[in-house]
């Protein structure tokens, strides 16, 4: 696609930025202003590293001129905080930080973690610029009902290797794109943007700290889903041991086998047997437990267990 080559130098930091892009920001800077609230997202065509998180902070930096580390966060459990923090009109950026994560649920819980943050975001008046490799992974509230426009980076169609180029879609064309791109396997040409444009290298924020900070909260994340991996495993392993002790209980209990003979069975030591055997038996004896009515000499009456 043809790309419109007029740039304007912006901001005190004088980067360069696509005309038609900042005419569109410019609008959402006066109309925010009218009590609204704005979601941008900025994907990457399904791919890492194509310059969207360059482009993010360059878009970031001119809607708000005090935009920094503090406007960032890598998880979507610290958007509240950071939003209650910054004034009205300011950004808040969220960085997508999901790699070699379980990516469908980490996706999941990210998008409930945004979704429980946006219920309550809308009277912030404030700018939410949402940065992730793929706009179609995206939950059908968040990538249509609830943002603004859709900004896709691209690399360039003779040279996968040469970053920098931008596709704009408005709110109506974001939405067309979410449908008729799913239906094509994620195609994001599947629907014509407004405009496309090239942006530059320009970083706004220091590169290694922004490395470094984005490092540590994929540690965190990595962590966190280590456990829940671990949990998972721990409910499962609980099942099947509970499976198994109440099979092994009604086989003694009908008499059709000894503990001896569970035992090695199981390749279990007769006491361990023996162990869970009293544990399943006293829970069989509570179950049985009925209450029975007593009635006392008053006429009131009392439960009391046989």
């Amino acid at each position: 696609m043809e790309l419109d080559i007029k740039k304007c130098a912006v901001t005190n930091r004088n980067y360069y930025m696509n005309q038609y892009l900042k005419d569109n920001l410019d609008i959402l800077k006066k109309k925010i202003r009218q009590d609204w609230y704005f979601i941008i997202i900025i994907s990457g065509s399904n791919r890492v590293r194509v310059g969207k998180s360059t482009l993010a902070q360059q878009i970031s930096y001119y809607l708000d001129p005090t935009y920094n580390f503090s406007n960032l966060t890598f998880e979507a459990t610290n958007l509240k905080k950071i939003s209650l923090a910054k004034g009205k009109y300011s950004v808040v950026h969220y960085d997508e930080a999901m790699a070699g994560l379980d990516s469908k649920r980490a996706m999941e819980s990210m998008q409930k973690d945004l979704l429980d943050f946006l219920a309550q975001a809308g009277q912030l008046n404030q700018f939410l610029i949402l940065v992730l490799p793929d706009f179609f992974t995206l939950n059908k509230e968040i990538a249509t009902n609830q943002s603004i426009c859709l900004i896709n980076c691209y690399t360039h169609s003779k040279d996968i290797f040469k970053r920098g180029y931008f596709a704009f879609y408005n709110i109506y064309a974001k939405n067309n794109l979410h449908y008729w791109g799913k239906k094509k396997g994620g195609d994001y040409w599947a629907t014509k943007p407004d405009f496309t444009g090239d942006f530059t290298n320009h970083q706004i924020l220091d590169k290694p700290k922004y490395q470094e900070l984005k490092r540590q909260a994929l540690l965190r994340l990595k962590k966190a889903d280590i456990y829940y991996k671990y949990k998972r495993l721990m409910v499962k392993y609980m099942h099947t041991l509970n499976q198994r002790n109440n099979i092994c209980a009604h086989f003694y209990d009908k008499k059709f086998c000894t503990q001896i003979e569970l035992a090695n069975l199981l390749g279990l030591k007769k006491q361990v047997v023996s162990a869970f055997l009293s544990k399943e038996i006293q829970k069989e004896v509570e179950q049985d437990k009925e209450p029975i009515e007593e009635v006392d000499i008053e006429g009131s009456q009392s439960v009391k267990a046989i």
